[in-house]
């Protein structure tokens, strides 16, 4: 699933999801040192960084994890999901405010989408995000613990026993 930073994003098998229009997510341009800044920001190695985040030439972020690896329940998933796609676009710079709708496309891209209790799920997670706007217009930002969070769920994903 790709994290875009254009204005498209892109399955990892090149077909288009939405337009990043849809998204309301600001053209910015990351490159190369994206995933560098993500592995100092959590204090992870960028090798176990590139087993859950693949940047593109174009600057867009894939989030690259296998389906398997997440929480069987969709609630669970979709937590884990929510820290990696707002975590990897925040702390590689691509955006301060990361868009429910970005969450919820890659929920639904990895078959963990639970329409009637998605909003209930991302509210519920107020300890880990600050929360902005209403609906579709809903907005999330990674608090401290948020981060935390972030950092053991890579490690967890990535098979890192933490840290450097």
């Amino acid at each position: 699933y790709a994290m875009s930073s254009g204005s498209r994003i892109v399955a990892s098998d090149g077909n288009k999801l939405t337009s990043g229009a849809d998204l309301n997510v600001d053209s910015v341009e990351v490159g190369s040192s994206g995933l560098s800044m993500l592995s100092q920001k959590l204090k992870i190695q960028k090798e176990a960084i590139e087993e859950i985040f693949y940047l593109e030439d174009d600057g867009e972020l894939k989030l690259i994890v296998g389906t398997s690896k997440f929480d069987s329940s969709n609630a669970g998933a979709t937590k884990e999901i929510a820290l990696l796609v707002s975590g990897g676009r925040q702390l590689s710079g691509i955006e301060e405010w990361t868009s429910a709708n970005s969450i919820r496309e890659a929920c639904e891209y990895f078959g963990k989408y639970d329409g009637p209790n998605f909003a209930k799920t991302i509210k519920s997670m107020e300890d880990y995000f600050s929360l902005m706007g209403n609906g579709q217009k809903r907005e999330v930002k990674l608090k401290r613990p948020g981060i935390e969070a972030l950092q053991s769920l890579v490690n967890r994903l990535a098979g890192t026993n933490g840290g450097k």
